[in-house]
């Protein structure tokens, strides 16, 4: 399909570095090479940890190098990591839905339910990309065909349509579980195959952490630090083949060249949980429950938008542009560091449309107590909504005459306000336990005074888009499904991790070297204060030790290094150092 995509050894040879080289980069890191595949003059390394290993696997952790086009990398990957590729196309989608639905239905009910939106993803996902093609950029169709390509050569079955579902089905997903006025498209076809479906059946997952850290927060007041804690279910998969992958691109989008960058992913992601570039920048995604959603035209968002600006961003400042350009139709937090320049921002980002009507989310009965329109005008945050989305900066000023209104938000609901739970240090509620938050009807404070620190969690904290959250259906099916017997209210969740992570930061602010950042991140392991929080995650066969459902990384931006953990939480960190790899 794409194979006509050749480039020469004379071209390898002025963009890429030796094979030598890339060896001894390896084995810096603390790796081996085990595996070298070589295709139309670009090559792909497959290395092992020398130390580091999975904790029920016992296998060594792996990590992979590619270069040349999109075709060419996914074809390399393919055939560098067959198996994985496989599982996760033929075994993570499956067991992902899974994730989404009341845990506490009847088994039988929920294998059904799987299967029936199983069906009408893969029915739909390619109906919307044919009615609109030009949405996700054809450079990243070219890999997924390459990953196909060269994983079937290992006699996998692997097909494109089960990728594609794999790197945008998320999005899709949540564009309908987001919205909710009438019955959607989805729901409409559960209730004909399913009598017995209700929409509470389905929980979508939102629980994420990110922060930047730079110049006088940072010990030696020069460095910048960049944390994600992307949550997303293993699914009894993602534990045992997440990875980082080196990519080293020569492909153009619209004129801008590609920036080699590592991919804190599994092989048969396109997209990026994390991703940090040759240009020192570092890039995340939050998911955010909110109604600003355009179900029949998702677009291109979360990973896959994540991966879009590492390949191509150069700096902050360009990467808010991508994604404002970018055609989106899911509600994201796109948190971009920026190690070069010490900037730092999260893209509070919903559809794209022209202008974003913000009072139309609130249900009726809090229009009285919200701020109305003639307010929101004279007191719009800089920068102003465009394209259906607001930037929060590091030295974003807060407007903070809406938090005048939290009384009375919280009044309605009956729980408890007190002025100091506002503070720069304060909490809503004291323990990820506690139930005081009035769910998203609240202007939540930004808290952090300082211009060198960032902090993103899953919710708006930019007043205006404060309001899209303010959606009665988003609001009841997210808040506890009937039936769900947790200990939390996921709102009052979202708001806790924030403020524990910015006593975190500030606690720790002005010594913060990499491993201090390393231990900020990792502020709910189970080793560590919080440890009851992962309590419910899936356990190993032993019993000693948890699941990470996810990924961590932290970055250093300014020397290009990036430390991740994926699979259990006595595995140990990992890291690779870009520079090393790429011919400057």
């Amino acid at each position: 399909m794409f194979s006509n995509i050749v480039s020469t050894n004379k071209q390898q040879k002025t963009l890429f570095k030796s094979t030598e080289s890339i060896l001894e980069s390896f084995n810096l890191d603390g790796y081996e090479v085990v595996k070298i595949e070589k295709f139309q003059g670009m090559r792909g390394f497959l290395a092992n940890s020398k130390q580091a290993k999975n904790y029920e696997t016992g296998l060594p952790k792996t990590t992979y190098y590619v270069e040349g086009s999109t075709y060419q990398m996914g074809f390399l990957l393919g055939r560098l990591a067959p198996d994985m590729v496989n599982e996760m196309a033929n075994e993570y989608i499956y067991n992902f839905i899974p994730a989404m639905i009341n845990p506490e239905m009847d088994p039988r009910k929920s294998r059904k339910l799987c299967k029936l939106i199983w069906g009408f993803i893969s029915k739909m996902t390619i109906k919307i990309d044919k009615k609109f093609p030009e949405d996700i950029p054809d450079l990243y169709k070219q890999e997924i065909q390459g990953l196909v390509d060269g994983s079937s050569l290992s006699g996998m079955k692997v097909t494109f349509n089960k990728l594609w579902n794999l790197n945008t089905a998320f999005d899709f997903i949540l564009s309908y579980l987001y919205t909710g006025y009438g019955l959607t498209d989805l729901e409409l076809y559960l209730k004909e195959k399913m009598p017995s479906f209700e929409t509470n059946m389905l929980v979508p997952p939102i629980f994420c952490n990110g922060f930047s850290v730079f110049g006088n927060a940072t010990l030696s007041g020069n460095d910048h630090f960049f944390g994600r804690d992307f949550m997303l279910s293993a699914a009894n998969v993602l534990q045992n083949v997440a990875t980082m992958i080196i990519y080293n691109p020569t492909n153009k989008f619209k004129d801008k060249p590609s920036v080699a960058f590592i991919s804190v992913s599994a092989p048969g992601f396109v997209g990026s949980l994390t991703a940090m570039n040759n240009k020192g920048i570092g890039v995340g995604v939050n998911t955010v429950p909110a109604a600003n959603c355009n179900r029949s035209r998702p677009g291109l968002n979360s990973i896959m938008l994540v991966r879009h600006c590492a390949q191509f961003a150069t700096s902050a400042k360009d990467g808010v542009e991508m994604i404002r350009k970018s055609q989106r139709g899911v509600p994201w937090l796109y948190l971009i560091a920026d190690g070069t320049n010490d900037k730092a921002v999260v893209v509070e980002a919903g559809k794209k449309e022209k202008r974003i009507d913000f009072f139309k989310y609130p249900p009726k009965k809090y229009k009285d107590i919200l701020p109305k329109l003639e307010f929101i005008e004279a007191n719009k945050s800089k920068p102003h909504q465009k394209d259906g989305m607001m930037e929060r900066w590091s030295d974003f000023e807060y407007p903070n005459a809406y938090l005048n209104y939290n009384r009375k938000l919280f009044d309605f609901k009956n729980k408890k306000f007190e002025t100091t739970m506002f503070s720069n240090n304060g909490f809503l509620d004291n323990d990820f336990r506690d139930l005081n938050c009035p769910d998203t009807y609240y202007f939540a404070p930004i808290r952090v005074l300082q211009k060198d620190v960032i902090l993103v969690t899953n919710m708006y904290l930019i007043p205006e888009m404060r309001y899209c959250m303010m959606n009665k259906f988003t609001v009841n099916k997210i808040r506890k499904p009937k039936g769900v017997k947790t200990a939390r209210n996921t709102y009052d969740d979202i708001q806790w991790r924030y403020d524990i992570l910015n006593s975190q930061i500030q606690k720790n602010y002005g010594q913060i070297d990499f491993e201090k950042a390393i231990e900020i991140l990792s502020f709910l392991n189970p080793d560590g204060e919080y440890s009851s929080y992962y309590a419910k995650n899936p356990k190993s066969i032993d019993g000693k030790t948890i699941t990470i459902e996810g990924t961590m990384s932290v970055c250093d931006l300014k020397n290009k290094i990036i430390k991740s953990l994926f699979g259990y939480f006595k595995d140990p960190w990992i890291q690779l150092t870009l520079s090393n790899y790429i011919k400057n």
